[in-house]
């Protein structure tokens, strides 16, 4: 497919597409977005120009069938500001050698299947807004990271002392598997909020964060009374009517 070289947006959505190359995109200049939600997307055809950039500066690959992604893939775009990649399949994101995303800031990764993501050869000075999950092997340094939504994945650990993020305000784990937490508020000082619903901690990890959720900084909901958590007990939640969910 060619597309014109006056392009300034590319809008595929509700439709059938099942592959994308950038390949057809070299040479737009002034292409600002590109939107492929609501299709069949199942592969991204990572570029083998080395010279290829892409200019874009929002890729949103939401609600398509993507399984497993190159972050490969993302290397020619060197303006790419925001990605999102909600309700697909992940279960996998991957890279053979470092990927360099100067100017992101906001990814979502929200509503997929991971179990783990390991940014240790991303480089992403810029990123503020994350979604879906955890670093594996080394520290991982994302300094202008405000906000990671890592919400409804399957995530069963998370290691907070692989991450290096200081401007890190808002982290959203609602929705998890989670059964610990390792976390110093002290390793996070602009931390404001952290959500941790709908997981499987033990109440003796709930109680530590009770000062927390009295604060607003850590949010839980409550559950009317025992019958209504998936948890086989629970303690008394400090601001609200009910109780919240944990493990003895």
């Amino acid at each position: 497919m060619l597309y014109p070289d006056g392009l300034h947006s590319l809008v595929i959505e509700n439709g059938a597409l099942n592959a994308f190359s950038l390949e057809p995109l070299h040479g737009i200049r002034n292409l600002t977005f590109v939107y492929l939600r609501y299709n069949h997307l199942q592969r991204l055809v990572v570029s083998r120009d080395s010279k290829l950039v892409i200019s874009i500066d929002s890729l949103k690959l939401s609600n398509n069938l993507l399984e497993f992604v190159n972050m490969e893939f993302f290397k020619p775009f060197k303006q790419l500001r925001e990605l999102d990649l909600t309700k697909n399949r992940l279960k996998q994101i991957i890279t053979n050698e470092p990927v360099v995303l100067p100017s992101l800031y906001r990814l979502e990764l929200a509503d997929n299947q991971l179990t783990e993501l390991n940014f240790s050869i991303w480089n992403a000075p810029s990123l503020l807004s994350q979604s879906r999950q955890t670093a594996s092997v080394q520290c991982v340094l994302l300094s202008a990271l405000e906000h990671i939504i890592l919400s409804n994945n399957n995530l069963t650990t998370i290691d907070f002392n692989l991450w290096d993020m200081p401007s890190l305000s808002i982290i959203d784990l609602d929705g998890n598997r989670l059964n610990r937490l390792y976390i110093s508020f002290n390793k996070f000082p602009k931390l404001r909020t952290l959500v941790i619903g709908k997981n499987f901690f033990s109440c003796l990890d709930m109680r530590s964060f009770e000062t927390y959720i009295e604060k607003y900084v850590v949010i839980v909901k409550s559950e009317n009374d025992n019958s209504t958590c998936p948890t086989n007990s629970s303690i008394k939640h400090p601001l609200e009517n009910g109780v919240i969910c944990c493990n003895d």
